[in-house]
């Protein structure tokens, strides 16, 4: 799915879920949807990202955070004990 793509369907979603409940956690998600739609598509489009970048900048490197966290967890550890 391209940046735009997946800008319009995140402000598609965040639209329903606004509209679909009156439930306050709703509204808040549905706004947040839209913003990372609205950043989808200005990123794509004003930025001029490809869709490698884009989902490279979005998705999450398990490995470096499984590592990061280790080392925050030797770091501290007589404040955990």
């Amino acid at each position: 799915m391209t940046g735009v793509g997946k800008g319009v369907f995140n402000i598609f979603v965040g639209f329903l879920m606004i509209v679909k409940s009156q439930a306050l956690p709703s509204w808040l998600m549905g706004i947040a949807m839209i913003l990372a739609g609205i950043l989808f598509i200005f990123l794509s489009k004003y930025k001029e990202m490809s869709d490698e970048d884009l989902n490279r900048a979005v998705s999450v490197n398990r490995a470096a955070l499984n590592q990061a966290v280790k080392k925050k967890a030797v770091d501290n550890k007589e404040v955990i004990y």
